[in-house]
């Protein structure tokens, strides 16, 4: 993107709790676009990277080093074990583990500090300059909804929900406290606004940078066999809220409509699939797990629809914009829309509130491919005026530089 004056030579302090990258992993690709876009802008980045083990690895920061050094961002690693302490009705941030990431950003004198998510927004509390926080999930939603489905998938589990709410209660209490004195809050999801408006907390909702398909459109020739893509980091909790509605609701509403054998679900993602619905797939012979694939822009474009029948109200979900990015049609449960209120039935996806509508329009997509087409190309135009890299980032600049201070004035 084009340099932006309002920010040009400013400098900014970016943490991210584990390095970002170009290419793998969900949130570290959008942290990736965030910190390589701002620098586009024209800011000074410097990125403090908090590693732990077991969740940054010698070789991805080896490989975000070398990529920031070519993108002209100074880095600086922080490593500890853990920078959080969780306890039962408290969330701590050791902040005795963040002593030289402070000296560090003190001595780079920034005029502002972008937090990507909770723990790093938090980290960078009393660092000099203005302060904005870019949140993902909300960890109190989605502890508590995790808990939900382990309570359904073992009944044991039922007995573990009281204190799956009193954990809730102190991730609520860390955001309130992490987040009281920030100069701007950005959520990547719109539902997030209200969540956080009861803690107090003022935040603006703003679509995040993901990466297009290299290539786009749907193949000229579609199989016969109705066929879809399910797709997404298959232990996460919209994977496993899918799974739920896709094999307890939806399935048989699809062998109703189409027959044993008459249709294909493709499911493809990194991580492994809960072993109650593995167990259930062995029974399902139109569902395939093929695991991760590398072309996964092919695979879009052999499909009539991608589906996200995620019905959790929780999240933004990027394997719906890969699908829009790629000019594939989305069939979506509706919750996907308090997260995205972007995606709007019949005029960028299709959307159902339960599972007779959703396979109803799962069936839309093969028998009417001309509106399904149309619904596509719309959806695409929505990737790129809302969540293309430039478009999203420009976003962030601007709040940015809504917040920064006036700039010292040069002495001749």
């Amino acid at each position: 993107m084009a340099q932006d004056q309002r920010v040009a030579g400013r400098r900014l302090a970016i943490w991210s709790h584990g390095a970002p990258h170009p290419t793998e992993g969900a949130s570290t690709v959008l942290f990736w676009h965030y910190v390589s876009g701002l620098r586009a802008a024209g800011f000074e980045v410097l990125s403090v990277v908090l590693a732990q083990p077991g969740t940054t690895t010698a070789e991805q920061l080896r490989d975000y080093e070398h990529a920031a050094a070519a993108a002209q961002i100074a880095v600086h690693v922080s490593r500890a074990d853990p920078f959080v302490e969780e306890r039962r009705h408290a969330i701590r941030l050791r902040d005795e583990t963040l002593a030289d990431a402070r000296r560090v950003v003190a001595d780079f004198r920034p005029d502002a500090s972008f937090g990507l998510d909770l723990i790093a927004g938090w980290a960078a509390r009393g660092a000099p300059g203005r302060r904005v926080v870019w949140l993902g999930d909300l960890r109190f939603q989605s502890a508590w909804y995790h808990a939900l489905y382990e309570a359904k998938e073992r009944r044991a589990a039922a007995l573990q929900l009281p204190l799956a709410l009193v954990r809730a209660g102190a991730w609520r209490r860390a955001y309130r406290r992490a987040l009281e004195d920030a100069d701007a809050v950005i959520v990547s999801s719109k539902s997030s606004e209200g969540r956080l408006a009861k803690l107090g907390v003022a935040s603006e909702y703003q679509p995040y940078p993901w990466p297009a398909a290299a290539t786009v459109g749907q193949a000229r020739h579609l199989p016969e066999t109705p066929t879809f893509l399910f797709l997404g980091t298959l232990q996460a909790l919209g994977s496993r809220s899918a799974f739920h509605f896709l094999l307890r609701e939806l399935y048989g509403r699809l062998v109703q409509r189409w027959g044993r054998g008459g249709f294909r679900i493709v499911i493809a993602g990194r991580g492994q699939i809960p072993a109650w619905a593995a167990r259930l797939l062995e029974t399902t012979p139109e569902l395939e797990h093929v695991g991760f694939v590398d072309d996964i822009d092919a695979l879009l474009r052999s499909v009539h629809a991608a589906i996200a029948p995620i019905s959790v109200p929780v999240g933004n979900r990027s394997r719906i914009l890969t699908a829009l990015a790629a000019g594939t049609l989305v069939v979506a449960h509706e919750n996907a829309a308090l997260g995205n209120p972007d995606l709007v039935d019949g005029e960028t996806c299709y959307l159902a509130a339960g599972a007779d509508d959703f396979a109803e329009r799962m069936a839309r997509s093969v028998e009417a491919p001309a509106e399904a087409r149309a619904v596509a190309e719309r959806g695409r135009a929505l990737y790129e005026a809302r969540f293309r890299p430039d478009a999203a980032v420009r976003a962030a600049v601007d709040t940015l530089a809504a917040v920064l201070p006036p700039a010292a004035r040069k002495v001749v």
